[in-house]
């Protein structure tokens, strides 16, 4: 199941700090558990077996971040090198809901979008994965 916000904030906590990104331009979050059908070669049962799938995959997040810092962007890119886990969050304005990455890893190295945009503030994709996701509906 992919879920996509449009309209939202997000940031991340490393160690004891709070980071929050200026702009988003969208998110994407995959939900890998399924719940699925099968049953055996004969094809005769109605009912069917339930199959867990996915288990053994880590959620995953795709943050389009837009007018970043270098600094917040160098920190992320170290954190990419080193392997070092974060929590990451972002919540839906439109709806207050939101999700949180616990102990997530940046799958990707951070990537400029374009190389034409000034050294001030950067645009990239960032990419990360967990296994310990908090959903936050509001209700």
């Amino acid at each position: 199941m992919m879920y996509q916000i449009s309209d939202g904030k997000a940031g991340f906590t490393l160690g004891s700090t709070n980071y929050e990104f200026s702009d988003i331009d969208s998110i994407d979050y995959t939900y890998s558990k399924k719940n699925n059908l099968t049953r055996g070669a004969s094809g005769n049962n109605k009912v069917g077996i339930l199959v867990k799938e996915g288990l053994k995959d880590a959620d995953m997040a795709d943050i389009r971040i837009t007018d970043c810092s270098v600094a917040i962007y160098n920190l992320l890119e170290n954190c990419f090198k080193n392997g070092t886990r974060i929590n990451v969050w972002f919540i839906d304005s439109k709806t207050g809901g939101g999700f949180t990455f616990k102990q997530a890893v940046i799958t990707d190295k951070p990537r400029q979008a374009q190389i034409a945009e000034g050294i001030d503030a950067l645009n990239f994709m960032l990419k990360v994965k967990s296994f310990d996701v908090v959903d936050k509906i509001k209700e």
